[in-house]
């Protein structure tokens, strides 16, 4: 009989493994995945060991990441990257599977980070989350009212630096982040690409636009636009 148990255990175990790094396969060489009904709410607590056959996609995404960035990024930290990992394919399972009901899905997203608050965290959770503005997009295109979209704009409220350009995000907290150089500039890039004049703020983030900018305002003439009447209201107040 214990014999029985273990295997059906860990048959289970293999399943979350290949699944999960089956997602992380599909959405990192093509953007389009394939995902099954969301697990009951007990299975998000299934233990790390679980999780760790994605280590090795993760690791490749993490060196991905690495050779696109200035300056030297925050170390990896894999257990921040794994919960992203299993967060992004709940929700994606969520807008797949339309069962579940609001309490379900805020439950099957509310599973906290396991590290708190650092640039270690947030470039960490930033391999997998950098794709939440995506996941926005075709969630309201879907059903603009539905509670997945707004555990997706909280949860993009929370990870600043992975939601830039989603809509309704509202203001949003980067001092755990900006003090990083290869994630400011990461964080200005794609402000200046995604022409999220929302994340302004007349401070560092402002200055590292204008020193992204320079004299090639004409890259982003939204952005620049929008730095000139900051400069301009700022200046007046003096």
């Amino acid at each position: 009989m214990c014999g029985s148990w273990y295997d059906r255990l860990a048959s289970y175990f293999e399943t979350v493994r290949m699944s999960i790094r089956s997602f992380l396969d599909e959405l990192r060489e093509s953007g389009r995945v394939r995902v099954g009904p969301p697990e009951p709410e007990r299975a998000c607590a299934t233990p790390d060991l679980a999780l760790r056959e994605a280590d090795g996609v993760l690791a490749e995404m993490d060196r991905d990441a690495r050779r696109e960035l200035a300056f030297e990024p925050p170390p990896l930290i894999l257990p921040v990257a794994r919960w992203a990992a299993a967060l992004f394919q709940r929700a994606c399972a969520f807008l797949v599977h339309r069962e579940a009901g609001a309490g379900e899905v805020r439950a099957g997203l509310s599973r906290p980070c396991p590290e708190p608050p650092s640039p270690r965290a947030v470039y960490s959770a930033d391999l997998v989350l950098r794709y939440l503005p995506d996941l926005a997009v075709l969630a309201r295109a879907r059903a603009p009212g539905d509670p997945l979209v707004g555990e997706l704009v909280r949860i993009g409220r929370a990870w600043p630096l992975s939601s830039v350009g989603m809509p309704g995000v509202g203001p949003v907290e980067t001092g755990d982040f900006l003090g990083d150089a290869s994630l400011r500039q990461l964080y200005a890039d794609r402000i200046l690409e995604r022409g999220d004049l929302s994340r302004l703020d007349g401070g560092l983030v402002s200055e590292s636009l204008r020193a992204s900018l320079g004299l090639a305002g004409e890259l982003a003439p939204g952005v620049a636009a929008a730095l000139a009447r900051e400069a301009s209201a700022a200046e007046a107040c003096r």
